[in-house]
């Protein structure tokens, strides 16, 4: 069905900018399986997730430096999309 088809866009990441905490609304019936963090020399950065429930996702960023980042999603149904995001 159609419903099977989403974009990052789908993916709704606030607040940003942030200071380094982060939330991912995370379309229903899927999981993030993985996400990564990059900064802008594309150095990967420490971060931790932890479920909120069922359509959320908390990402915070460990030892948070301003600038841009990358963060890299990967969904247990193998879709991989990037979101840009900034901290303060």
């Amino acid at each position: 069905s159609n419903n099977d088809i989403v974009s990052k866009d789908d993916f709704v990441l606030y607040p940003n900018p942030s200071n380094g905490l982060f939330v991912i609304e995370v379309p229903s019936g899927h999981v993030i399986s993985k996400i990564s963090a990059f900064d802008a020399q594309g150095k990967q950065v420490l971060l931790s997730q932890e479920g909120v429930n069922d359509f959320q996702t908390k990402i915070i960023i460990s030892d948070p430096v301003a600038g841009m980042y990358n963060l890299l999603i990967t969904t247990e149904r193998g879709l991989t999309f990037t979101k840009r995001v900034v901290l303060e």
